[in-house]
């Protein structure tokens, strides 16, 4: 998923922050920086999660 000026314009009005019109590029670049570091977090999460699969409280090495 990509972020282009016009969607963070979007979200920026959702969220009812001003940003003016020269700042939307930075903006876009953000949200798309944000996106890249969620979607390496969901190729390690289920790695990660694979193996608590079936663990019962206590059983995973956490705190019990």
């Amino acid at each position: 998923m990509s972020i282009d000026i016009e969607k963070a314009a979007h979200v920026a009005k959702l969220a009812r922050i001003r940003v003016d019109e020269d700042e939307l590029p930075a903006l876009a670049a953000e949200f798309n920086t944000i996106l890249g570091f969620i979607e390496q977090l969901g190729e390690v999460a289920p790695t990660y999660s694979a193996g608590l699969r079936g663990a019962g409280p206590g059983q995973h090495g956490g705190i019990k």
